[in-house]
C-alpha cells in the first residue's frame, strides 16, 4: 500500500506563522505584565488612601492627553532612545555594555566643549559638535573593550567602573577648568550656531517644554541601526557573534574586529545622545544634569527584547511614563514615591518575561511533542 505524504507548509508561510506567533506571545507577555502591575499598584494606592482609577487616568493623560504632556514625553524619551539603541547594539554583539551612562556623559561634555569653545558657521559647528559627542562616547567605550579582548577582563566590571570615572571626571571639569564661574559647577552656554532647535522656538507647538528636533536624530539613528542589522554584512556579523562567538570564529568572522567595532559604535551612539541632550535641551553642561539615562537605556533594551525597534518602542514608553508621572506630581499632588512604585512595578513585571515563558511552557509541555511528530507524518 503506497504511502500518502502530507504536503509541508511553504517556507514563507512557516516563517510568517513563526513571526506572528512571536509577536502574539510578546504582546501577551506585555499585556499580562501591565495588567498584574496595575492590580498590585492599585492595592498599594488604596493602602495610601489614593484612588487608583484617578491616578492611572492622570498618568495616561499626563503623557498623551495634552500638547504639553506629549512634548514632555518626546523630551524625556529622546535620550533614552539613544541609550537603549546603544545598549541593544552591544547586547546583540555579545557585549554587556553597562557603561552607557558614562559614555552618555563623556559625549555630552565633548559636544558641549566644541559647542561653546569655537565659533564657526552653523552648517559646520552643529555637525561638528554632534560628531564630538559621538567620538567622546566611542573613545570612552574603547578602553573596557580593549581590556576585555586583550586581557580577558569582564566588560561588566570595567564599564561599571568607567561610569564612576566619568562622573567624577566631569564633576572636576565643570567645577574647575571648564566652569563658567567660580561659584557654579557648569560650563558656559554653547554658541547659538551649535544649538539644536526646540519645537517651541520655530513652531506654535511645544510651548512650556524643551523638546527639540533631537527626537528626529534619535529615530534616524534607530532606523539606520535597524537597517544595518537587517540588510548589511556588518550587521550579519554582529548578530552571529552575539549568538555564538565560537561558531562565528569558525565561520571566518574576525571576533576582535567585530567586538571592538560593535562596542565603539554603541558607545558613540550613547555619546551622541549626550550631545543631543545638551545642544537641544540644556544648552550648557550642568554637573549631574541627567543621572540615570544610561541605566534606563539598558533596561529599555532588555524590555525591548534586545532588538533595535523593540528597544526604541520600550524607550518611548518609558519616556511616556516619566512624563505622566511628572504631570501627576505637579497637577494632582500625588507623592513622587508612590508614582515611582507604580512605574517600577510596570517595568518589573515586564522585565520578568521569563516568568510568563515558564508558565506557558508548563501549559504546552504535554501537547508539543505530539504536534512535532505529526508535522511530517506519512500515512
Amino acid at each position: 500500500m503506497s504511502s500518502i505524504s502530507i504536503p509541508k507548509k511553504s517556507g514563507f508561510l512557516t516563517n510568517l506563522q513563526r513571526s506572528m506567533g512571536g509577536v502574539l506571545r510578546r504582546s501577551l507577555t506585555i499585556f499580562l505584565s501591565v495588567f498584574l502591575a496595575i492590580i498590585v499598584g492599585s492595592i498599594i494606592m488604596l493602602l495610601y488612601g489614593q484612588n487608583p482609577i484617578m491616578i492611572y487616568k492622570l498618568l495616561i493623560m499626563g503623557a498623551f492627553g495634552s500638547q504639553v504632556g506629549f512634548f514632555v514625553t518626546i523630551q524625556r524619551a529622546t535620550p533614552i532612545i539613544f541609550t537603549a539603541v546603544a545598549s541593544a547594539l552591544a547586547f546583540r554583539t555579545g557585549v554587556f555594555n553597562v557603561g552607557v551612562e558614562g559614555q552618555f556623559f563623556i559625549g555630552a561634555i565633548a559636544g558641549t566643549y566644541v559647542g561653546y569653545a569655537f565659533k564657526m558657521p552653523t552648517i559646520i559647528h552643529l555637525p561638528l559638535s554632534l560628531l564630538a559627542g559621538f567620538a567622546g562616547g566611542a573613545l570612552w567605550a574603547f578602553f573596557p573593550t580593549l581590556m576585555r579582548q586583550k586581557l580577558g577582563v569582564s566588560e561588566i566590571i570595567t564599564t561599571i567602573m568607567t561610569n564612576y570615572l566619568a562622573t567624577y571626571l566631569i564633576s572636576w571639569l565643570t567645577t574647575y577648568p571648564l566652569a563658567a564661574s567660580a561659584v557654579t559647577s557648569e560650563t558656559p552656554f554653547v554658541q547659538p550656531t551649535a544649538v539644536l532647535p526646540q519645537f517651541q522656538e520655530f513652531t506654535p507647538f511645544g510651548k512650556g517644554t524643551q523638546a527639540s528636533v533631537g527626537i528626529f536624530i534619535a529615530l534616524g539613528v534607530a532606523f539606520v541601526m535597524w537597517y544595518i542589522f537587517k540588510r548589511t554584512k556588518l550587521g550579519y556579523e554582529w548578530r552571529m557573534v552575539g549568538l555564538s562567538s565560537l561558531f562565528s570564529e569558525f565561520g571566518g568572522i574576525n571576533l576582535n574586529k567585530t567586538f571592538i567595532g560593535g562596542m565603539l559604535v554603541s558607545g558613540g551612539i550613547a555619546g551622541l545622545g549626550g550631545a543631543v541632550e545638551i545642544l537641544g535641551v540644556w544648552r550648557k553642561y550642568k554637573n549631574l544634569f541627567a543621572v540615570g539615562f544610561g541605566f534606563k537605556g539598558n533596561l529599555a533594551a532588555l524590555l525591548g527584547g534586545q532588538n533595535i525597534i523593540g528597544s526604541t518602542v520600550a524607550a518611548s514608553l518609558y519616556g511616556a511614563m516619566e512624563s505622566g508621572a511628572l504631570g501627576l506630581e505637579w497637577n494632582a499632588g500625588v507623592p513622587r514615591q508612590l508614582i515611582d512604585i507604580v512605574v517600577g512595578l510596570i517595568i518589573f513585571f515586564m522585565a520578568a518575561e521569563g516568568m510568563w515563558d515558564f508558565l506557558r511552557k508548563i501549559k504546552i509541555a504535554r501537547g508539543e511533542p505530539a504536534r512535532r511528530t505529526t508535522e511530517n507524518l506519512e500515512v
